[in-house]
This record gives C-alpha cells, sequence and structure tokens, in this order.
C-alpha cells in the first residue's frame, strides 16, 4: 500500500483491505511532505489519519491536548474564591452564615435601640454649636438606651446622666435637672473615698442652685447651710463657701429677713476682701447689696 496516497488523492475512497495475512511493511523512502492546507476534513483523510498517526490536522492539536490534559481542570466552584481568599474560605459577600451577622436587618437594628456613641459625637457638635436645647432633648432620649444596654448604675450611664443635668442647667431647666442631680448625688454617696464624697457635695450643691432658681427658698436655705462646713473643710477651694454665704445671704432676704441678710453680708464682705481684694466683683457686688439695705431699712 502506498503511503503518500492519502496526500496525493485525499477524496479518494480507502480501498477495502482483504481478510489476509497483514501486509507487508513498506519501505521508507525519502519523501518531501507536501503543504496542505487545513480545510473541512473529508471521511477519507480522517480514515487516512487513523491508520498513520502523526499524520493529519488532529496530530498538530495532540501535543496542545496532552499538555492541556497534563494541567487539573479549575473547579468553577473555586476559582472565583481562589483569587479572593485564602483556598477554601468563604468570602463575606457569599457566605450566608456571616452575611446576614455582618449587615444587620432593620428590625434588629430597631430593636438594639439608638446608637449611644454616635448620638454622644451629636450632642458635643450640637453643644459647640450652642444648641443647647437640642442637645438637652438627644441626650435625654438615650438615656434609657443606655441604662439598659449597659445598666442603670454604669459608668457610661453614670457619665451620660452628668452631662445631661449639666446641660438642663446650662438650658434653665432647673425643674428636670433637679432629680438628676439627687440621683447621681446618692450614687456617688454610696460609695467610699474622698473623691465620691466630694462629687456627691457637688451634686447635693449644684441640686441647691436648683431650688434657689426655682423659687424654692426655704429648701434652698436649708440645703445650702448643710453644706456649708463640708465646703469649709476643703481648704483647696477657698472660693466656694463664700458662693455659698452670698446665696445664704440672698435666701435670707428672699424670706424677708433684711436684718439677718445684713448682719449675714456684712462677715462675708470682710472675708471676700481678705480672699479678693477690696476691689475684685464680688466684694464690690457685696457692697451695693449692702447699700440697698441701708436705703430701704432707713
Amino acid at each position: 500500500m502506498d503511503p503518500t496516497r492519502p496526500f496525493r488523492r485525499p477524496h479518494a475512497p480507502w480501498p477495502v483491505r482483504s481478510s489476509g495475512g497483514p501486509a507487508p511493511a513498506p519501505t521508507p523512502t525519502a519523501l518531501s511532505t507536501p503543504q496542505v492546507p487545513e480545510p473541512l476534513v473529508p471521511a477519507g483523510a480522517g480514515a487516512a489519519a487513523a491508520a498513520y498517526p502523526g499524520t493529519g490536522p488532529a496530530a498538530s492539536s495532540a501535543p496542545a491536548r496532552a499538555a492541556s490534559s497534563s494541567r487539573p481542570a479549575a473547579d468553577p466552584r473555586t476559582s472565583a474564591a481562589a483569587h479572593t481568599s485564602r483556598p477554601g474560605a468563604w468570602t463575606s459577600a457569599s457566605d450566608p452564615r456571616t452575611s446576614s451577622a455582618s449587615s444587620p436587618s432593620p428590625s434588629s437594628s430597631a430593636a438594639s435601640g439608638p446608637d449611644v456613641a454616635a448620638a454622644v459625637d451629636e450632642v458635643k457638635s450640637l453643644l459647640d454649636q450652642g444648641r443647647i436645647t437640642r442637645a438637652v432633648d438627644i441626650l435625654g432620649g438615650i438615656l434609657p438606651a443606655a441604662a439598659e444596654r449597659h445598666g442603670a448604675h454604669s459608668p457610661v450611664v453614670r457619665t451620660l446622666r452628668k452631662q445631661y443635668a449639666a446641660t438642663l442647667m446650662d438650658d434653665g431647666q432647673y425643674r428636670r435637672a433637679l432629680p438628676e442631680l439627687r440621683l447621681l448625688a446618692e450614687e456617688f454617696a454610696k460609695e467610699s473615698g474622698a473623691g465620691a464624697t466630694r462629687q456627691a457635695l457637688q451634686f447635693h450643691y449644684e441640686a441647691a442652685q436648683c431650688l434657689e432658681q426655682l423659687g424654692e427658698v426655704a429648701q434652698a436655705l436649708e440645703e445650702y447651710r448643710a453644706l456649708l462646713p463640708y465646703f469649709e473643710h476643703y481648704a483647696d477651694d477657698p472660693v466656694r463657701p463664700l458662693e455659698i454665704r452670698r446665696s445664704i445671704g440672698h435666701l435670707l432676704l428672699a424670706q424677708g429677713e433684711r436684718t439677718a441678710a445684713q448682719e449675714s453680708l456684712t462677715r462675708l464682705l470682710y472675708d471676700a476682701e481678705r480672699l479678693h481684694g477690696p476691689h475684685h466683683p464680688f466684694p464690690e457686688e457685696l457692697r451695693r447689696t449692702l447699700y440697698w439695705l441701708s436705703q430701704v431699712q432707713g
């Protein structure tokens, strides 16, 4: 059988082999392989390629198929994850176990209450802008949520309550500030230590100021008189006892006790001039009050 026949006559049918013994091997001859274009492969050429491995269009792509078959095919289930994280790891965008946890649903965020940290930042911004009333409303709104989340006696709630009471006083809402101050005074009074005791006294003093501003003369006078010996004990703050004594003198005037008020303010003027000097605004205010009293009493 002529081995060059498939190239010379590619469209000729392949002869049927006889059922006899195997054909003798052809004698190899030096032949130049003609350049054959790659049109659609006919049926006869396919048979020739099957009979003679290494010839025909399929032979040229065999090395490529062999090379590609040596590499395992990429698994489409893991190829995408291989570019984003370690092999076999879930990504936050695709893992249903973590996606729901990382992005809470609206119902869960609503159940957890307002964001305390964000509210505190907003309050600071509002106070810087001088919008005290709006800051008061926000602080009063987040206090219940913070107490439920952190505990009513936690440091977070205590800090919020202190800021809330101070902001209420700055806004002139003394009636709303009074119960907050009393609650803070009770909490600090239960603790031990000099710092806690002094902090409790400070809240009692601010509560007395609220009573004075609200016109509760008798209660405020009682509070100031009870606090005065404690504040006189602290030598590092000599101004506060003078302020308390001035408030006591004004409250005595409000009660109509002019003689007692004049005696109290006269003694206070002497101590204020020793501390501040005669030309300080504090003793000057006392002189004006005493002069008015002398004119009223005739």
